[in-house]
């Protein structure tokens, strides 16, 4: 019974290994404003959230469960070359319990980039002055938002997708869940470029996409979880 116990103590250390959510982009602020730094504030808090940078290591260990990405602007160049050479284990960070929120609205970059889980971006002709939510996941803030350009990017996914917010041009946000986690997509620009309920939008976003997160377990402690069903099984024939 003591080892059942300690082993019960173990599964528990796995199921509350959570984190605070994290802001990716490069070192640089996206349209050289804080207005993604005040949109975290507004929706967890200062000081409840972390700011990494693209090339940070852990970030798909037990640094989040959480994770805003943000390749608008003069990021967009830093924010291909990570997509490209991290795509693989973002899509296994998400498959695992995590939640992500890809968003970017480029200046230029590659045609048809390939942001991973069966969708890509697309910058050409698509600046949009007028965004319009087609869901009351954050209807709270409002259902539409404009300004000079609220979205650079539409995102081109599959059917499996739920769009979440269009343009003109096409869909701006959507999401869908994957494996055991979920994952949003984006083109929209930082909220300094659009006009009532922007910013509020955008935080309700950000609080949505936190909620959907599951725990991803932390590599030590699944692994020692591990270690205690194997000891638990040989102590069992042991016995016999």
């Amino acid at each position: 019974m003591k080892k059942l116990a300690c082993l019960f103590v173990l599964m528990g250390a796995v199921s509350v290994a959570n984190a605070a959510p994290v802001y990716l982009t490069a070192a640089a602020e996206p349209w050289n404003t804080n207005a993604n730094i005040d949109n975290f504030n507004a929706a967890f808090g200062a000081g409840g959230w972390d700011r990494a940078v693209f090339g940070d290591a852990g970030l798909f260990d037990d640094t989040s469960d959480f994770l805003y990405i943000d390749g608008g602007d003069g990021n967009t160049q830093d924010f291909e070359n990570w997509m490209n050479a991290n795509r693989t284990d973002l899509e296994g960070f998400v498959s695992a319990g995590g939640s992500v929120f890809v968003n970017a609205a480029r200046w230029g970059g590659t045609d048809n980039f390939n942001l991973g889980f069966g969708a890509t971006m697309d910058y050409s002709g698509n600046h949009a002055e007028t965004c319009t939510l087609t869901t009351d996941h954050f209807a709270a803030a409002g259902t539409v938002f404009t300004g000079n350009g609220c979205a650079h990017d539409i995102v081109i996914s599959g059917a499996d997708f739920d769009t979440l917010a269009v343009s003109t041009h096409g869909d701006i946000l959507v999401e869908k869940d994957f494996g055991l986690g979920h994952i949003m997509l984006g083109g929209m620009t930082t909220t300094n470029w659009h006009g009532a309920n922007g910013f509020d939008i955008r935080v309700n976003m950000l609080q949505y996409g936190a909620g959907l997160a599951g725990e991803v377990p932390e590599p030590a402690i699944v692994a020692l979880f591990g270690l205690g069903l194997a000891g638990l099984g040989f102590s069992r024939r042991k016995a016999k």
